[in-house]
Order: C-alpha cells, then sequence, then structure tokens
C-alpha cells in the first residue's frame, strides 16, 4: 500500500489534532487496545510514519489524548461553577452534575481519561515525576476541592481538611457516571414509561450528597 496523498495536506499543528481526532474515533469503534498507530495513521489520512513526528509511540498518542480530554473536563466542571447562579452550595451541586453529563455526552473521551493503565506514577529517584496527564487529571480533581473549600468557607460543609469530602464526592458522581454508562441503572430503575433521564438522576444525587455534606450545631 503506498502513503496517501493527503500526507502533505496537514500544517504541523493540523496533523496533531487530525490524528487525536484519529484515535479518538478508533476509540470509540475498537476500544483502547483494538487499533494499531498504522490505523491511527490511515484513519488520518497520512502516511504510516506521520504520526511519529508528534508522538513516540501508541503510548505517547493516548496519553495526550488522555491529557487533551481531561482538560476539556476541567473547562467543564470550571464553566458549571462560574454559569450557576446562587450559593456555594448550589454551585457545587451544578459541579457534580456536570461531571455526570460530561461522562454521558462525551463517553469515548470519559472512557480514555479513566483508564486505570494510563494512570500509574513513574519514579525520578524517590520522588513521583508528574507527567502532563497526571497535571490535567490533578486539575480536574482541584475543581471538586475549590468546590468544596468554597462550601466550607461558607460554612455549608464543616471545616477542616477538605480531601475527605472531594474523594466523597467524587467517588459519587464518578460510580453515577459509570452506572449510567454501563447501563446498571437504565436495567434496574428505568421506569416502564420511559428511559432513564440521567440529568434529574445526577441532580437528584447531587442534591443527597450535598444535605448528607452539610454542617450541623
Amino acid at each position: 500500500m503506498t502513503d496517501s496523498p493527503k500526507t502533505d495536506s496537514y500544517h504541523h499543528g493540523q496533523l496533531r489534532r487530525a490524528l487525536l481526532d484519529a484515535a479518538l474515533q478508533l476509540v470509540v469503534e475498537r476500544g483502547m487496545n483494538g487499533f494499531t498507530m498504522r490505523e491511527v495513521a490511515r484513519q488520518a489520512g497520512v502516511s504510516h510514519a506521520a504520526p511519529y513526528h508528534h508522538f513516540e509511540d501508541k503510548s505517547a498518542l493516548v496519553n495526550a489524548l488522555a491529557t487533551e480530554c481531561y482538560d476539556r473536563f476541567t473547562v467543564a466542571l470550571r464553566s458549571a461553577w462560574q454559569a450557576t447562579e446562587g450559593s456555594a452550595l448550589v454551585k457545587f451541586q451544578a459541579v457534580g452534575a456536570s461531571y455526570v453529563a460530561f461522562a454521558m455526552q462525551h463517553s469515548a473521551e470519559f472512557y480514555v481519561m479513566t483508564r486505570s493503565e494510563l494512570h500509574a506514577l513513574p519514579h525520578g529517584g524517590d520522588e513521583p515525576v508528574y507527567t502532563p496527564l497526571q497535571t490535567a487529571a490533578t486539575a480536574a480533581y482541584q475543581a471538586l476541592t475549590d468546590g468544596v473549600v468554597a462550601c466550607q468557607q461558607a460554612g455549608f460543609i464543616p471545616s477542616g481538611d477538605p480531601m475527605p469530602y472531594a474523594l466523597t464526592s467524587w467517588a459519587t458522581v464518578h460510580g453515577l457516571s459509570m452506572l449510567l454508562l454501563d447501563g446498571t441503572v437504565g436495567r434496574l430503575f428505568a421506569s416502564p414509561l420511559g428511559k432513564i433521564d440521567a440529568q434529574q438522576i445526577s441532580g437528584m444525587v447531587a442534591e443527597l450528597l450535598a444535605k448528607g455534606l452539610l454542617a450541623r450545631s
């Protein structure tokens, strides 16, 4: 097979974008392990060698894709906070609902982001070396932590270390996202009259979680 004539039609930045888009499409179609770099090149319409101008190997390509997905995810979470009017608690609930909405509306990106094999930290001496992917994932988690801190400052959540509250919130919305994506919620709780409304369910769970976190006298 000869190289695609489209190879030279991409500028440098456009080629990287085309490769990432092609990789995401192949993830949708075949899963994380179901394609090769050669197939990414074919999907993007470039030569077999072209991906290596940007990515050392498939692992580097997938990590770059996951990093980008986390960046988009963080923007969605922070945008939900900024766009919501009301108290810090109401804003925090909106962030939780946004987490689930992103998972439902961008399921391929969410799948890429949450692959456990991508998140092993390499070590440099005695300390772990944070990769761009780890930094991007931490930024997303920080959006939840910042929401907890704001709620603490407003008196909605008990003061102290925000980590337990952020972790509990994260576990709740992530678990709900996975249950919705794999169809478990739909199989167990769908009404005979219609499908599960993911937005309604996520809002309900976020509200109940918020009530459970409330400071008590």
